[in-house]
């Protein structure tokens, strides 16, 4: 996956959880995340 300008990604592979930074394209990426069967939340 490539990153997408404005939103940063922070993955913690023990838990399967993704944190994306708000900015750029962060819903698009957490429901691609999401769909590749991750939990996914965007940093308030």
């Amino acid at each position: 996956m490539r990153a997408h300008p404005g939103a940063r990604i922070r993955a913690d592979l023990d838990s399967g959880r993704v944190t994306v930074e708000p900015g750029g394209d962060a819903a698009v990426i957490c429901r691609a995340v999401e769909g590749a069967g991750f939990g996914c939340v965007v940093a308030a």
